[in-house]
């Protein structure tokens, strides 16, 4: 499979407004909704996208997992919006765990990235904190819809369902795509009887 290179621009993406860290962020998301793979992201490339000298990007970030760590955490951030926009202020019920199910799955299938930096730094303590937070506020969600919406067990339900979330959504990473016959064993976990 040939390797992507990075979207060659004619003149940088500099934001005067944007800080450092938040310009380098921002340049960083840019480049990987483009489609540069994550691994392809460098001080220099980033650097340059943001319009800055690749000695700012190292001043802001002094290592590389670092940057990683807070574009992980954007990316963590967007999808948990997305899902509880999907959810809205609607009464809790086990039709709303579905759509909060599929929506934070199709969110995480619109950021490859997401389990891609997940995975390739697993071992860095920065990007181990900002997974470990993604997984507990999303339990915390999920467990929380439950016990509103009446449903028995809901603690032991919310944690053992949200682990197969994330099976399925690695799962989705993997084939590049959504994967019903896994989302739909999961929906009757969910919202079985």
């Amino acid at each position: 499979m040939p390797v992507k290179k990075a979207p060659t621009r004619k003149s940088p993406a500099k934001i005067a407004t944007l800080e450092p860290r938040e310009a380098l962020v921002a340049a960083g998301l840019r480049l990987l909704a483009d489609g540069l793979p994550s691994i392809q992201l460098s001080a220099r490339v980033v650097a340059a996208e943001a319009g800055l000298k690749t000695p700012q990007f190292n001043k802001v970030f002094p290592e590389l997992p670092l940057f990683l760590a807070s574009i992980l955490r954007r990316l963590s951030d967007q999808v948990r919006a997305e899902t509880l926009q999907a959810i809205g202020r609607k009464a809790p019920s086990r039709d709303l765990v579905r759509k909060a199910i599929t929506a934070y799955l199709d969110a995480i299938l619109r950021r490859p990235a997401l389990p891609e930096i997940s995975l390739a730094m697993r071992a860095d303590p920065a990007c181990q904190e900002v997974t470990r937070e993604r997984i507990n506020s999303m339990v915390m969600l999920g467990t929380l819809q439950l016990k509103m919406a009446g449903v028995p067990n809901y603690e032991g339900l919310g944690r053992l369902g949200m682990a197969m979330l994330f099976e399925i959504a690695n799962a989705e990473f993997e084939a590049r795509r959504a994967l019903p016959e896994y989302r739909l064993t999961l929906d009757a976990y969910f919202v079985g009887p």
